[in-house]
């Protein structure tokens, strides 16, 4: 995803930023994930997370 924010119009840089937004939800969701695993470690458990 390499865009010239200089010549993009103002169509192309919503996109972008639409694109940007999803995947920092979706590394938001992931980050979830993984302090749960880590609390779930934490108190003894297995790698097995929670369900």
């Amino acid at each position: 995803m390499k865009v010239d924010v200089e010549q993009a119009s103002r169509v192309e840089l919503l996109d972008l930023i639409k694109q940007l937004l999803a995947r920092v939800q979706l590394l938001e969701v992931r980050v979830h994930e993984l302090e749960a695993e880590n609390e779930h470690l934490r108190a003894g458990g297995t790698k097995e997370p929670p369900s």
